[in-house]
């Protein structure tokens, strides 16, 4: 709900069920797949500012490496991505933020998961059970207290004193740590 409303207008929250049987679902947190696939998703999906040689070279890395075929899957379950994951997803192609620090942030704000609906058969799948309205007294307040913390805690996170042992995008680009490394996981 917090979602849902700008600083000065209600909004309304939509509640739907989805019936999951002879769904094919991706589950982007199932242990199959690393926070790079996640990645390489929203690099894909949505636009992101390319503006450096490395952040160009990481995309590229990354969608030759990450890519998840999606035909044949009706929905896909993973982590919301709102502007601050933007921020994180930038900071890590372009080689500041270890792959670490960045699976820290990604947690922070607790904004939880999406689903998203992306077959006929999928949206045929949904059953309207209702709507809430959302008073922007209320929830934007919430919101906005909430992404304050977060992006406080991102600083933290970011900032850090170096650890050499952390793996950054530089190090996957250079080959020094392979794409199997059970610490991408």
């Amino acid at each position: 709900m917090e979602w849902a409303c700008g600083e000065n207008s209600d909004g309304y929250c939509n509640q739907y069920e989805v019936d999951e049987s002879g769904l094919s679902i991706l589950y982007l947190d199932s242990g199959r797949y690393s926070i790079l696939h996640w990645i390489t998703m929203l690099i894909e999906n949505r636009t992101f500012d390319i503006s450096s040689e490395i952040a160009d070279a990481s995309k590229r890395f990354l969608i030759d490496n990450y890519h998840i075929d999606l035909e044949g899957f009706d929905c896909i379950v993973g982590y919301r991505a709102d502007d601050s994951y933007f921020r994180y997803a930038q900071d890590f192609i372009s080689g500041t933020l270890s792959i670490e620090r960045l699976s820290q942030a990604i947690r922070l704000g607790d904004l939880g998961k999406q689903f998203m609906v992306r077959s006929p058969c999928a949206f045929d799948a949904l059953r309207f059970k209702g709507y809430t309205i959302c008073e922007a007294e209320r929830f934007y307040r919430t919101r906005r207290s909430r992404e304050d913390e977060a992006r406080a805690a991102y600083r933290l996170i970011r900032f850090q004193p170096f650890d050499p042992e952390e793996i950054t995008m530089l190090d996957l680009l250079r080959g020094t740590v392979s794409k199997d490394d059970p610490r991408l996981s």
